[in-house]
């Protein structure tokens, strides 16, 4: 039901959408713009393009009077495609006390400074 009515907003946007990537400058087909999440009368749309990747989150805003406007916004996540997009998108935030309590939990079994003993050792093998 959702992914209808963002379906009819991935065609009624057409002329606010970015019609060519703004990295490799390929011509955006229908099948780039992704449906993520509809809520009142805002939708989200993962952008990507084909050719090399770029990728973007269009937040579309229909008030009533049937008028659309559109921001756009990079993405750098390590997040696998629109699907895996979808999982996260309107779940439940982190509270501070889990991250907290990730971040103790990652303390004590010495993770973190597994982490950041690799990180160094790149560091250094770069600069070398």
């Amino acid at each position: 039901m959702i992914e209808t009515e963002l379906n009819k907003v991935i065609k009624s946007i057409k002329g606010i959408a970015p019609k060519h990537c703004d990295i490799c400058g390929q011509k955006y087909e229908d099948t780039d713009f992704k449906p993520v999440k509809a809520q009142n009368q805002q939708s989200m749309i993962h952008l990507s393009c084909q050719n090399c990747g770029n990728s973007y989150m269009l937040n579309i805003v229909s008030p009533a009077q049937g008028l659309f406007a559109s921001s756009r916004a990079a993405v750098n996540l390590d997040v696998n495609g629109t699907n895996e997009l979808m999982q996260f998108a309107g779940a439940k935030a982190i509270s501070s006390d889990d991250a907290l309590d990730a971040y103790n939990l990652f303390y004590k079994s010495g993770i973190l400074e597994d982490i950041f003993t690799v990180e160094k050792l790149k560091q250094e093998a770069e600069s070398a």
